[in-house]
């Protein structure tokens, strides 16, 4: 993915509160992967489970404990290519709200200039 030439900012409230609503929506990223994918597997490894009498690998029956491994391996391989997504957006973030920062101080520092001379 290639970063634009140019970013334009007509509201710099309106941008950051555009930023702090990414960075709410990145941070609640990690908790619905970890509580979703962890359902996904008690739901699978449950179903995997009933009527089992002699309890193997966790009351798995043993036809089903395969699967169960390759489930849970696949969440966490999508969970920690989601969290690398999550921090390349986290630096995206950070770097955005400098930008902001530095045109804010610019243009402060701009305008207390044109005051001291008037």
């Amino acid at each position: 993915m290639t970063s634009p030439d140019n970013i334009t900012i007509n509201d710099a409230a309106s941008f950051r509160e555009s930023i702090s609503h990414l960075t709410e929506l990145n941070n609640s990223l990690t908790e619905k992967l970890n509580t979703g994918g962890q359902a996904v597997i008690d739901a699978v490894t449950a179903e995997a489970s009933k009527g089992v009498v002699h309890l193997g690998s966790g009351g798995v029956a043993p036809a089903y404990a395969g699967t169960i491994a390759a489930l849970t391996t696949a969440v966490e391989n999508i969970k920690t290519q989601a969290t690398e997504a999550s921090t390349a957006v986290s630096n995206q973030v950070r770097d955005l709200t400098s930008l902001v920062d530095g045109l804010t101080n610019i243009d402060d520092t701009g305008a207390a200039g044109v005051a001291a001379t008037s």
